[in-house]
């Protein structure tokens, strides 16, 4: 980032105090990513040692707190919540009775009844609340969704959508029986966890309303939770659509593909290679889509900076995304397997 941008996005972007709360992983890319965007004080809530020892050591951070209590003795402009999936309702919705803006982490919750006391409570105290389906802020999504937005290829007939990787290999140096992913009740499984796909399914297809699926643990993997899912769906704009997920495959696979009434896209995220075939063209047009992968969650924090500027509706809000966790429970109540 030049300092050119970096001011920019100061001026624009005028968040000056923030709070992460859940500083694993995901945490650490969003206090990343504040802090490129310029925010000039971001403060973390973390209980784990060890969390708080690679925070310590990676940023220059105002202060690190153990609990909820003693951070929210000061005061924030908004909060970011990467806490384990089944804390998410018992994390927000205190903070969201505040009045505070939250970017919640996705999915919203595991289950609907503790997903809709967060959308309730987004209405009752009119409050900004984003979920970070991160993946609608990629530039190749962006595009995809304009393209059949605009009706250049015509009405989506099908669409197959390949995610996949080795749960062992998610995050290296971490017991993968230990973490949220091979734990039902922590919002584990294929289902939930690898919810972006569903998420930018209904963005970019519409809502499913017939789902057939197998949903199974097929593997040897020692978790409580489904491995794999396979899914047929047909939606509202007559798009029919296969999903696969699992928590098998020793490299990382993303793709998309779609059949359109004029054409087809080809999208595969790891090699951010985006291929469009128009009918009548004697060639696919190809255009490397290889952002740096932080870029697309700096532009998620930019939009929602501007929507608690603006009182306005994030693109992902709770209550989308309590559609997008009923696909997911409906997946596996469907399930043939």
């Amino acid at each position: 980032m030049s300092i050119l941008d970096s001011v920019e996005e100061r001026k624009v972007y005028s968040m000056n105090r923030v709070l992460v709360v859940g500083a694993g992983s995901i945490g650490r890319r969003h206090i990343h990513c504040l802090k490129e965007l310029g925010v000039p004080d971001v403060f973390v809530c973390e209980p784990v040692e060890a969390n708080q020892k690679q925070v310590r050591g990676m940023f220059d951070i105002r202060d690190i707190f153990t609990n909820l209590t003693e951070a929210f003795k000061n005061t924030y402009d908004g909060v970011i919540i990467c806490v384990p999936n089944h804390l998410h309702a018992a994390v927000a919705v205190p903070v969201i009775e505040m009045g505070l803006p939250v970017l919640l982490e996705k999915p919203i919750e595991v289950d609907i009844a503790a997903a809709k006391k967060i959308n309730e409570a987004v209405n009752k105290y009119n409050v900004v609340c984003q979920i970070g389906y991160c993946l609608r802020f990629s530039s190749a999504m962006e595009q995809i969704h304009a393209i059949i937005n605009a009706g250049t290829l015509g009405k989506v007939l099908c669409a197959d959508v390949t995610v996949g990787q080795y749960l062992p290999d998610w995050r290296p140096g971490v017991d993968y029986r230990r973490v949220y992913s091979a734990i039902r009740s922590q919002g584990g499984g294929v289902c939930l966890d690898i919810s972006h796909e569903l998420d930018y399914f209904r963005w970019l297809f519409g809502e499913p309303v017939n789902v057939q699926s197998h949903v199974q643990k097929i593997s040897g993997l020692e978790i409580e939770v489904e491995d794999v899912a396979e899914a047929i769906i047909t939606t509202d704009r007559g798009t029919v659509g296969r999903i696969h997920l699992d928590y098998l495959s020793r490299t990382l696979r993303r793709r998309l593909s779609i059949v359109a009434e004029k054409g087809n896209i080809e999208y595969d995220f790891v090699a951010g290679m985006l291929e469009i075939y128009e009918a009548g063209s004697d060639f696919w047009k190809r255009s490397l889509c290889n952002e740096d992968r932080n870029m697309m969650f700096k532009k998620q924090l930019r939009h929602f900076m501007e929507c608690v500027k603006n009182k306005s509706k994030p693109l992902v809000d709770a209550a989308d995304s309590i559609k997008t966790l009923e696909f997911a429970l409906k997946m596996r109540s469907n399930s043939k397997g």
